[in-house]
């Protein structure tokens, strides 16, 4: 099933080029090269359609940690600017999702000639680098107004607004993801009629609306379609009437928002707060240098063992583990209470020697004579230290 609750982290990023022209293919494939990092890609199914043109391909790149849904989509929004300047997001940015990705090589029976496939054996990619940078490129989409309608009404159904996903924003906003796993069941007449304002205007809105309302007792075809063309003559429903309509279904929300209705536009991204306008040039978004995004790339291909991992963890403040713990969890194939249990000891462990901080000295190889190693150790205290011999010799002892 695609949807947010079903995924945890990855460890590659899945780029879908569709329609991108065949030299700008080939020249981020160079691009990635030079850098040195490596990918895997291959052509799909639709690869040569005339129908289609443009390279069809399906592009993989390991990334050096795990990362979760969020962080996925910022790194893949990154990797998109750097290297595609951005056209791949442009043509299908529904590979953002991670829960969207697949992973298939095939192609059409009639193109079997046409089909190709590339790779580069290189450093892994920083994930940290390509979410910076993902981060930057799209903090200016979370802060976007609602569209207004030409003669800037912003009201009545004429409004022209992008296409929306309504299972995107439902993934994303408490009170629309109740209304759709709950059907609408015990919802009242006023939140019902919010979640109309929001999922009435996605792609097929009107059947969306239909399934999410027939949960309810009092449901009925006709009567949801006469409230919701009524619903549609008004902008779609803010945040702020879901917060007095419903209070309680927007606690725990970290959404940076207006409306619901822009967590489901393309080329958006979750809790962005990073700022993307630089003060010098306010027209120009930030974007790393190829060298210092390289430099951030050039990871060896070194596989920790789980030891290793497992001392990194017990090495982290318990707040940033509790943040990785269920994703390394599933990295290392183990319950979470098994991983828990194994940092505990490593972290005790790492205690028990912080209370000898000096190194195990083995005994001299050689026989020692007390009385000329004390008498030794006390010449040398009288160097430095201005007191008596008597005091010098107490000292040594």
């Amino acid at each position: 099933m695609r949807s947010k609750s079903h995924v945890t982290a990855a460890s590659n990023l899945v780029v879908d080029i569709d329609g991108i022209v065949e030299s700008d293919f080939v020249n981020s494939l160079d691009k990635l090269k030079n850098d040195g990092i490596a990918f895997v890609t291959y052509t799909t199914h639709s690869n040569g359609d005339p129908a289609k043109p443009g390279m069809r391909a399906r592009l993989i790149v390991p990334v050096d940690r795990p990362v979760g849904i969020d962080e996925y989509a910022a790194a893949w929004h990154g990797l998109d600017q750097h290297y595609w300047n951005g056209l791949a997001g442009k043509a299908d940015s529904s590979g953002a999702n991670l829960y969207q990705q697949q992973g298939v090589w095939c192609c059409h029976p009639d193109r079997v000639d046409q089909s190709q496939s590339w790779k580069n054996d290189g450093g892994i990619t920083s994930a940290d680098a390509l979410i910076q940078l993902g981060k930057s490129v799209l903090t200016k989409l979370d802060n976007t107004d609602l569209p207004k309608d030409p003669d800037n009404q912003n009201t009545g159904s004429n409004t022209q607004y992008p296409p929306a996903d309504a299972n995107k924003i439902a993934d994303r906003c408490k009170q629309i993801g109740a209304f759709r796993d709950l059907k609408g069941a015990n919802q009242s007449e006023p939140l019902w009629h919010d979640c109309l304002g929001v999922v009435g205007y996605c792609q097929d809105g009107f059947t969306f609306s239909q399934d999410w309302s027939s949960g309810h007792s009092e449901y009925d075809k006709e009567k949801t379609a006469k409230k919701l063309e009524y619903r549609l003559k008004m902008p779609p429903t803010t945040c702020s009437q879901f917060r007095k309509t419903n209070p309680e279904g927007c606690n725990g929300c970290t959404q940076q928002c207006k409306s619901p209705i822009t967590l489901g536009w393309k080329d958006r991204f979750e809790n962005i707060k990073t700022p993307v306008i630089s003060p010098d040039t306010p027209d120009k978004a930030i974007d790393p240098t190829p060298s210092e995004l390289k430099v951030a790339s050039c990871i060896p291909v070194i596989t920790p063992t789980d030891d290793e991992v497992i001392a990194t963890l017990a090495s982290m403040k318990p707040i940033e583990y509790d943040r990785v713990r269920l994703e390394y969890a599933k990295a290392l194939g183990i319950q979470l209470k098994t991983l828990d249990e194994f940092v505990k000891v490593a972290r005790n462990q790492e205690v028990g020697d912080t209370n000898f901080p000096f190194p195990e000295v083995g005994p001299y190889q050689k026989p020692i004579v007390l009385a000329l190693l004390l008498n030794e150790i006390s010449e040398i205290i009288r160097r430095f230290v201005i007191l008596d011999p008597e005091q010098a010799d107490t000292a040594a002892l």
